[in-house]
C-alpha cells in the first residue's frame, strides 16, 4: 500500500512539473505567426472600451444609432439613414 501512494505522489509530482507546451514559432511567450508571418498576440484583443458610441461603426457589429447596431448606413436629408 506504500509503494502504491509513493507511486502515486510520484506521478502527480511529475505531471504538475511539465508546463504547457508554448509553441511560439519564434514569436516569443504570448504570440504566434499570423497566416503571413507576422507576430500576433495570443487570445482575444478588444481595441475599443467603455460603452458604445453614437454614430460610430463597431468593428463586428455595426452603427449604433443609441437603440441597436445597424450594418449600413448612408446620407439622406443632412443626417444618417441606417438599414
Amino acid at each position: 500500500m506504500k509503494k502504491l501512494l509513493a507511486a502515486a505522489i510520484a506521478a502527480g509530482v511529475a505531471l504538475t512539473a511539465i508546463g504547457p507546451a508554448e509553441a511560439a514559432g519564434g514569436c516569443g511567450r504570448g504570440f504566434h505567426p499570423g497566416p503571413r508571418g507576422m507576430c500576433r498576440p495570443n487570445g482575444p484583443v478588444y481595441a475599443h472600451r467603455g460603452p458604445p458610441r453614437v454614430g460610430y461603426y463597431h468593428r463586428g457589429r455595426g452603427y449604433w444609432d443609441g437603440r441597436r447596431y445597424y450594418q449600413h448606413r448612408y446620407r439622406h436629408n443632412g443626417g444618417w439613414r441606417y438599414r
